[in-house]
């Protein structure tokens, strides 16, 4: 009778060494080894998908951290907007913002050069320029308690400038959002 249980052991065994090489996979997956944002996402997805199969669920956190740590810097604003969100966006709405800022970086021409920069960002006299301009526009906007309705105005301005809407976009949220909170912790 000890035949079945070697054929327990090993199938457990086989069952652990699929589940290491899954989760290396799924951490080892880069958007450089893609041609497309769709197919990086489509590949972890399927990783994932495949943990779940042998019953190591990935949570979403996870996922979408993961979806974050593979990109590379031309996508750092965007990392940073995702990843200072509370709670974490869903997988497939992460998904939907890079499939976006895909879009902006491959057909915007106020970010061409964004490609060829290690980070993502304009040159920092254009980035301070940006910044000060902001500063300016949202001290504005804040007084008149209109903080989100300058953000595609703004983004238009800015990137004629050279910088990332999703920069600027970002700013915007945060800067309406601290002036919201402010606003209502003084009520």
């Amino acid at each position: 009778m000890s035949f079945p249980k070697e054929e327990s052991d090993s199938s457990i065994k086989d069952d652990q060494i699929r589940r290491a090489q899954l989760q290396i996979q799924f951490h080892g997956t880069r958007r450089e080894d893609f041609q497309s944002i769709e197919a990086y996402v489509k590949r972890l997805k399927s990783i994932a998908d495949s943990l779940v199969e042998i019953g190591d669920e990935i949570s979403n956190s996870d996922k979408v951290l993961q979806l974050l740590a593979g990109l590379p810097n031309q996508y750092l604003p965007l990392k940073n907007i995702i990843s200072s969100r509370c709670p974490l966006p869903n997988f497939e709405e992460a998904s939907s913002m890079l499939y976006m800022q895909e879009d902006i970086l491959l057909h915007d021409p106020s970010v061409v050069g964004a490609e060829q920069s290690s980070s993502g960002f304009c040159t920092v006299d254009k980035f301070v320029d940006v910044v000060e301009t902001l500063g300016t526009v949202v001290a504005a906007a804040g007084t008149l308690g209109l903080g989100t309705v300058f953000a595609a105005p703004l983004g238009t301005v800015v990137g004629a400038v050279g910088a990332s809407r999703m920069i600027v976009f970002g700013a915007v949220s945060a800067m309406s959002g601290w002036k919201n909170w402010q606003a209502l912790r003084r009520k």
